[in-house]
């Protein structure tokens, strides 16, 4: 119930992780864990956690289907991954 995404974003552009959560015991529905979470990683290695309902960076369009979006403030390669913690976390 998590993504992984590996991106290159030109510098001042925004970086979007889309991210989706399915409940493979009720035949992959989509659901909303109780906990969402994106880690963000910069190309200097530095790491961000953003929540859902705490931090804005984190975007809920539906039923489970969440996405972050954050500055590139910095040229190169960066890692975006979605997951949850509680319910249906993974």
């Amino acid at each position: 119930m998590s993504c992984a995404d590996t991106s290159t974003f030109p510098l001042g552009n925004t970086v979007v992780g889309d991210f989706t959560f399915r409940d493979p015991a009720n035949s992959d529905a989509l659901v909303d864990p109780s906990v969402v979470k994106a880690a963000v990683k910069n190309p200097n290695g530095t790491i961000t956690i953003y929540t859902y309902g705490v931090d804005v960076q984190v975007v809920r369009t539906a039923v489970g289907v969440y996405y972050v979006e954050v500055n590139a403030n910095l040229a190169g390669t960066w890692y975006v991954r979605g997951y949850s913690t509680g319910t249906y976390k993974g």
